[in-house]
């Protein structure tokens, strides 16, 4: 629904829906080339982005330095020294010395994409870019989320459950007979999803453009009415400006547009998006009625009374509230904070096992014509740092609001080629949840998984 910061490390900047941003500047496309060690062991015929890798490697020390020789003058401008001495102190205080490095993707000389490798035993994300000319100072650094490297499933998710608050977890194999679980924890308690719950609107579309009523080019009219507060761009557009229900179905999935989630919801029907739910496997979809547009989230959000009122009501009073108070209610008057506010009443909800059902449905409807714009479209945005050697696919829609994150993937692995689904979700109503360590435990869990080992440790719980 709205940006929170992930990264963690100091200086970090916003992440949507769970997806990491880069916590220093990246210019330049990603490449990747292979570096070991720390510059003096480096091969005489090293290039100049190995070298400055390894320079960078040597950096997480408790007192780092020497960056105007490393850096250029613009990146310093933008990322002071004094900041840059923070984030490499910090990541060695908790992750230990760097010890290695190694190859992701490469594409081009002077940018890479690497992993980091620590004492401690965690490896991190690192995507460098180096000046083309020389000194060949470096122009663009990102350090992702630290994943721990050791352990099995079984750890991962007792780590999981130590959690405060409530979680439910599920990574499943997707076969002709429906979803298979092979690790799992609280995979059906239905909690606050956030953004997630988009994934139902583009099934919704989905169905509707198969059924022949709607089209993937149609075009609609943006409408001051449905605008509403960001994530995204489209409530800065002009009113009745053109768009394509493609357009739309893309941007709320891969920038989590509310503008665009709340066009949708109106153009196909909020009831036709409530029965969708069952139809893409929700267990519970009476939980979701009526199914709240996200400007009408907001709007309760920031009325106690109203929330109050509205939570208490049956189906058709809320209803009622929604056509006349909610949508009466100024959207200015909703003022996000950072903490939980009313996410176990004025929320979306659904389980892990849910939501591995709705990314199950969206595989199968999007294996061809008409239904296939939605399997490109949720491949936009992958969500998390994964390797693309293991999965040659990933979708992704996640969400997150104070005390609230998910993570919602749809991956076919690369060798063999089969299907998976992994839904996570953490719940905290008294506090912010930790994001970045849920990323980290969620990234640790996809790096065990899927193995036949892994699937028997666990046993499917």
């Amino acid at each position: 629904m709205r940006p929170v910061s992930v990264t963690p490390t100091r200086g970090s900047q916003p992440v949507r829906d769970g997806r990491p941003r880069a916590c220093l500047p990246v210019w330049g496309s990603i490449v990747v080339l292979l570096a070991l060690g720390a510059r003096p062991g480096l091969a005489a015929d090293a290039t100049p982005l190995e070298a400055r890798a390894a320079e960078v490697a040597a950096l997480f020390r408790p007192d780092p330095g020497g960056y105007d020789s490393l850096f250029s003058a613009e990146f310093l401008g933008k990322v002071p020294a004094a900041q840059l001495t923070g984030i490499f102190a910090d990541y060695h205080g908790r992750l230990g010395t760097c010890t290695g490095r190694a190859v992701v993707a490469s594409d081009r000389p002077e940018a890479a994409k690497f992993d980091f490798f620590f004492s401690k035993g965690y490896s991190v994300p690192v995507q460098l870019t180096v000046d083309a000319a020389p000194p060949h100072r470096i122009v663009g650094l990102w350090l992702g989320n630290p994943v721990r490297l050791a352990g099995t499933v079984d750890e991962v998710l007792d780590e999981i459950r130590t959690l405060t608050g409530r979680i439910s977890v599920l990574f499943a194999e997707l076969g002709p007979e429906g979803i298979v679980p092979l690790a799992s924890a609280e995979p059906d308690a239905a909690l606050a999803i956030g953004s997630a719950f988009k994934l139902y609107v583009l099934g919704d579309l989905v169905r509707q453009v198969e059924a022949g009523e709607r089209r993937w080019e149609e075009v609609a009219r943006l409408r001051p009415t449905l605008r509403t507060l960001p994530s995204g761009m489209l409530q800065s557009w002009p009113a009745d400006a053109p768009v394509t229900l493609h357009t739309l179905a893309t941007l709320m999935i891969s920038v989590s547009d509310n503008t665009a989630t709340d066009h949708l919801l109106g153009l196909l029907g909020r009831d036709r998006v409530e029965t969708v739910q069952a139809a893409m496997g929700h267990s519970h979809p009476e939980r979701n009625v009526p199914f709240l547009g996200v400007g009408e989230a907001f709007r309760l959000k920031a009325s106690p009374d109203l929330a109050t009122a509205y939570a208490g009501a049956d189906v058709a009073g809320k209803r009622a509230l929604l056509e006349t108070r909610v949508a009466a209610l100024p959207l200015e008057s909703y003022a996000p904070g950072g903490e939980p506010l009313r996410i176990d009443t004025i929320e979306w909800f659904a389980s892990a096992r849910d939501l591995c059902r709705a990314v199950d449905w969206l595989r199968r409807h999007s294996e061809a014509a008409p239904g296939a714009s939605a399997r490109q479209i949720l491949a936009i945005n992958p969500g998390l740092d994964l390797r693309k050697e293991q999965w040659d696919y990933i979708g992704y829609k996640g969400g997150s609001e104070p005390g609230v994150l998910n993570l919602t993937l749809l991956l076919r692995a690369t060798e063999p080629q089969r299907w998976y689904a992994l839904a996570a979700t953490w719940n905290r109503s008294d506090a912010a949840v930790d994001e970045g360590r849920f990323l980290g435990l969620v990234q640790r869990l996809l790096q065990l998984l899927p193995a036949p080992a892994a699937a028997a440790n666990s046993g499917g719980r």
